[in-house]
C-alpha cells in the first residue's frame, strides 16, 4: 500500500473516531444536566451505576462506529478520486500544477 493511501486512510479513520467521540460528548452535554436536575423523570428508572455503564457503552460505540463509517467512506472515496478518476478533470489539472519538473 502506498504511503499516501495509508496516510489518507489513517487520518480519515482517526477523524471519524474523533467525530464519533465529539457527537457522543455533545449528546451527553445535552442530556446530563436534565438527568441531574430531575433524575426521577429523566433517569428512566435506572440507577446511577447503570447510567455509567451506558456512558461507557456509548463512548465505545460512537468512537468505533465513527472510525468504521468514516474509514469505509475514505476507502470508497480513495478509489473514486485516485483510481477511477486519476487522470481526468480537476484532479488532472491540480496534478499538473504541482508536478516537479
Amino acid at each position: 500500500m502506498p504511503i499516501k493511501k495509508y496516510l489518507y486512510l489513517l487520518t480519515a479513520t482517526v477523524a471519524g473516531a474523533l467525530a464519533g467521540f465529539l457527537l457522543q460528548a455533545l449528546l451527553e452535554l445535552w442530556y446530563i444536566p436534565k438527568l441531574i436536575a430531575n433524575f426521577d423523570i429523566y433517569g428512566l428508572n435506572l440507577s446511577w451505576s447503570t447510567w455509567f455503564k451506558i456512558h461507557e457503552l456509548l463512548v465505545i460505540s460512537f468512537t468505533v462506529g465513527g472510525a468504521l463509517i468514516v474509514g469505509q467512506q475514505a476507502r470508497q472515496w480513495w478509489n473514486y478520486l485516485y483510481v477511477e478518476h486519476c487522470g481526468t478533470g480537476i484532479l488532472k489539472s491540480l496534478r499538473q500544477l504541482f508536478v516537479l519538473k
